[in-house]
C-alpha cells in the first residue's frame, strides 16, 4: 500500500499515542486532564467542547478563542477574572492596564505570554475557572517531529521510503538505482541536521511546503560551502531531492497510480495525442490542458476507465511519467526540446499556473522583472486559461478549486441561466440586471463574474459572443448553443 497515512500505519501505533490524520498530516490527541504537560515543541490545532469548535495553531490565538467562546456562555465581570489565580505562577493572569504580552479582552487585558506547556496549562486554568469538565474537552495537537515518539518515526520513515521507492519505480528507475538514490539521504540527512538541527530527516516531513522550505534552505547551504552548481556533490544532492519532490508533491497521484490498472494502450494514446498535437499546432510546445481537451474529444471511453486519474492535471502527471525521458516537462507545459526555453508568453502563462489569484497588475510586474514583454492579448489569456481559473472581476481570476463553488449552487446558477435564456433568447452584459436572482458565492456578481462562470463551467451550454477584442470594459452576449 503506497498511502502514507492512517489506512497504511499500526493500528497499534495509533492507538497508542492517539495519532490523527488529517490532509495527509499528523496530529496527536491530548488528554486534556493531564496536570503538567510536556507540550514543548508543541502547536495547538484544534479545540473542541460541546458545540464549540475553534482551530487555531498559535497558542496564544487559540487560548484567546477558547476564552472568548466560553465567556459568551457564562460571561464574568471584570472582578471575577481579575481573582483568577494559578498555583504555578505569580504573574497576574489578568489584568486592568495594558502590559507587555497581555491581549485585549473585554475590558482587561489576558496574559498570553507562555511557552507551549504553559500555554495549556493556563487554558486548563481557565476551563476550570468557568467549571467546564477538561473530560469533556477534545484537543489536538500537532508535533515537531524532533519530539514525536521514535517508534513512530521510524514506522513513518519505513513507510515514506517504501512508497518513494514505488513512486521512482513507476518512473522508470532501476532497483540497483533506486537503491543508490534511497542510500544518498543518508549523507543528505546529515547535511540537513546541519542547516537545522531540528529537521534531520527528509523522508518524515508531512507537509509539501515544509519540505521545500528546507530543501531550498539546504541547497543554500550547499553554495555557501563552496560547492559549486557543476561539482558532483551538488548535482547529486540536488538530483535526489528533486525526486523527493516529486513525490511528495505528487503523492496521491503515485498512491492511486499504483493500485489502479492504467492499461499500456492508454498510455500509448497519450503519446500519441501529443505528438499530434505538435504537428497540428505546429509547435514544439503544447500545454497539458490541450492534451486533456483532445482526449476527451477522440478518446473518452479510455479516459473513462482512468477513475480518479481522469483530469487535467493527472493526465499531464502520467504523460509526464511515462515520457519524461522522451520530452521536457514544465508543469504545464510539455515540450519536444530537453533544452527548450519557454517563450515569453509561455513564460507568462507557466508564471500565471502558480498562482491561486491571478491579477492583470500581477502579469505585468512579472513580466517587468523579467524583462519579458507583455502579453498581447489578455483576452485571450482569459479563454485559454479558464478550465482552471474563473474570472471576477475585469482584471482578476481565481482558481477554480480555491473559489470550490458548491455543485449545488452551480446547478442553480445553471439553470437561472438556462431559464432565462429559454424565455428571452439572450443575455446583454450592458443591459442584464438579473443578477438578483443568482445564489450567493461570496463574491458580489458582476457582468465580468458571470462571463468567467459560462466560460469555466457552462461553455457547452452556452455560446459567449464578444464585442470588441479588449479585455477591459469587456461588453458580450450570451446565447443557448
Amino acid at each position: 500500500m503506497l498511502r502514507i497515512g492512517e489506512d497504511s500505519m499500526d493500528n497499534n501505533l495509533i492507538e497508542k499515542y492517539k495519532i490523527h490524520f488529517i490532509n495527509g498530516k499528523r496530529y496527536y490527541e491530548f488528554n486534556m486532564s493531564e496536570t503538567l504537560p510536556s507540550l514543548e515543541d508543541t502547536v495547538p490545532y484544534y479545540f473542541k467542547y460541546k458545540d464549540i469548535e475553534i482551530n487555531s495553531s498559535a497558542w496564544n490565538r487559540m487560548t484567546l478563542e477558547i476564552l472568548t467562546a466560553i465567556d459568551s456562555i457564562n460571561p464574568k465581570s471584570d472582578e471575577e477574572l481579575l481573582n483568577i489565580h494559578y498555583h504555578w505562577t505569580r504573574t497576574d493572569i489578568f489584568s486592568l492596564d495594558k502590559r507587555t504580552n497581555y491581549t485585549s479582552f473585554k475590558n482587561l487585558y489576558l496574559n498570553t505570554n507562555h511557552t507551549s506547556t504553559h500555554a495549556m496549562m493556563n487554558i486548563q486554568g481557565l476551563l476550570k475557572a468557568y467549571n467546564i469538565s477538561l473530560n469533556e474537552c477534545y484537543f489536538l495537537i500537532r508535533r515537531h517531529f524532533s519530539v514525536e515518539p521514535k517508534e513512530v518515526k521510524l514506522h513513518i520513515r519505513a513507510m515514506t521510503i517504501h512508497a518513494f521507492s514505488k513512486s521512482l519505480q513507476l518512473n522508470g528507475y532501476t532497483s540497483d538505482r533506486i537503491g543508490v538514490i534511497i542510500s544518498n539521504f543518508e549523507t543528505i540527512n546529515k547535511m540537513l541536521s546541519k542547516v537545522s538541527p531540528g529537521y534531520n530527516d527528509f523522508f518524515l516531513f508531512d507537509d509539501y511546503y515544509y519540505f521545500t522550505n528546507y530543501k531550498v534552505k539546504l541547497i543554500e547551504w550547499l553554495g555557501k560551502k563552496h560547492y559549486s552548481k557543476q561539482d558532483k556533490t551538488y548535482r547529486a544532492v540536488k538530483r535526489c531531492l528533486d525526486y523527493l519532490d516529486d513525490f511528495y508533491k505528487n503523492r496521491k497521484f503515485y498512491e492511486i497510480l499504483s493500485n489502479e490498472n492504467v492499461s499500456d494502450s492508454i498510455i500509448k494514446i497519450i503519446g500519441d495525442e501529443i505528438e499530434i498535437l505538435f504537428k497540428s499546432l505546429n509547435s514544439d510546445v503544447i500545454v497539458s490542458n490541450k492534451l486533456y481537451a483532445r482526449m476527451r474529444m477522440m478518446h473518452i471511453n479510455e479516459l473513462n476507465s482512468l477513475g480518479q486519474l481522469n483530469n487535467p492535471k493527472d493526465v499531464y502527471r502520467l504523460a509526464k511519467t511515462y515520457y519524461s525521458k522522451k520530452y521536457y516537462f514544465k508543469e504545464p507545459f510539455i515540450s519536444k526540446d530537453k533544452n527548450s526555453n519557454l517563450s515569453n508568453d509561455e513564460i507568462i502563462y507557466s508564471y500565471a499556473y502558480t498562482l491561486d489569484e491571478i491579477s492583470i497588475l500581477k502579469l505585468n510586474q512579472f513580466a517587468d522583472k523579467m524583462h519579458l514583454k507583455k502579453l498581447d492579448n489578455y483576452l485571450q489569456f482569459f479563454e485559454e486559461i479558464s478550465d482552471d481559473y474563473i474570472q471576477t472581476n475585469e482584471s482578476k481570476l481565481v482558481k477554480k478549486d480555491k473559489l470550490d463553488i458548491d455543485p449545488e449552487v452551480l446547478d442553480k446558477i445553471k439553470n437561472e441561466l438556462t431559464y432565462y435564456l429559454e424565455s428571452y433568447c439572450i443575455i446583454d452584459s450592458e443591459s442584464y440586471a438579473g443578477y438578483n436572482v443568482f445564489p450567493s458565492i461570496n463574491i458580489v456578481w458582476n457582468k465580468y463574474l458571470l462571463l468567467g462562470l459560462c466560460r469555466t463551467y457552462f461553455k457547452e451550454i452556452i455560446s459567449i459572443q464578444y464585442k470588441g477584442k479588449q479585455y477591459k470594459n469587456i461588453a458580450f452576449k450570451l446565447t443557448i448553443r
